[in-house]
């Protein structure tokens, strides 16, 4: 275990459970990313992996715990939980007539000071953003005009631009072709580098298995299995999970889990 990680979590939860529509779809999941680390939430669709981002991100939860730095999410002050927590949701909203650059300046937002006034550090932190996530090039387009990938890494540039030590990222990678799939969990792995911790919603389990460090498997609400991308992603786990339609492999160089529809294994 490196240094970073042998202090207190970025975030910590322990029996976190969610409860809606009369019913618990979030049952005592527990987890904990620290300062140096990518975390995946796998799962297949509908096991939860959004809902308990968003509880980790400060939405009511129904009970257990979860602490920011070892202090109880609630008791933390609004206006500082925005400058600790970046999130990027699944289908983030935003006006259409609004520029990207303007999208990603509201990442500075807990930032400013009494007159909400833009500092050069405030504007330069946005080009930064707007450079790292790629989307510098369409800074002045509004986002109406994007593509659904553009739309995406705009919104990871707020992110960017919020300075977060925790980010929390809902299948950021949607929309995005190969090459820019790989360059966002490079983009990842140097924020984590920085010192930034990442829960991130991954869909794809080949790529959450080569890009993080550890992976919190979700069925029907419940942890399935958690730890080391090879100690998830294992044959008895994926079948369990997602059923007999996919089979699981090693890559023969790197050792790496491979994931595949069964029929393809044929």
């Amino acid at each position: 275990m490196t240094a970073a990680l042998a202090v207190a979590p970025l975030i910590e939860a322990r029996a976190v459970t969610v409860r809606a529509g009369g019913r618990d779809i979030i049952h005592d999941v527990s987890v904990e990313v620290h300062a140096g680390e990518i975390v995946g939430l796998v799962g297949p669709n509908g096991a939860g992996k959004s809902t308990f981002l968003r509880a980790l991100a400060g939405a009511r939860h129904t009970s257990g715990d979860i602490r920011l730095r070892g202090t109880p999410i609630d008791a933390v002050e609004r206006r500082e939980r925005a400058r600790f927590i970046a999130v990027v949701e699944q289908l983030p909203e935003a006006p259409s007539t609004m520029t990207v650059r303007e999208l990603v300046a509201l990442g500075r937002f807990p930032h400013l000071g009494l007159l909400r006034r833009q500092s050069a550090h405030d504007r330069n932190m946005t080009d930064e953003a707007m450079r790292r996530s790629g989307c510098d090039a369409f800074a002045d387009r509004v986002l109406g005009t994007l593509s659904g990938g553009e739309r995406r890494r705009a919104f990871i540039a707020r992110a960017l631009a919020q300075e977060a030590r925790l980010l929390l990222l809902d299948e950021p990678s949607a929309n995005l072709d190969a090459e820019a799939q790989a360059t966002l969990f490079e983009l990842l792995r140097a924020l984590a580098a920085e010192g930034a911790g990442i829960l991130v919603v991954v869909h794809d389990l080949t790529s959450a298995a080569a890009s993080c460090d550890r992976l919190v498997l979700l069925h029907q609400g419940y942890v399935l299995a958690c730890g080391a991308p090879r100690e998830v992603v294992t044959a008895e786990h994926v079948l369990a999970a997602y059923g007999p339609h996919v089979s699981v492999f090693e890559h023969p160089t790197s050792g790496i889990p491979l994931v595949i529809p069964a029929a393809a294994a044929r």
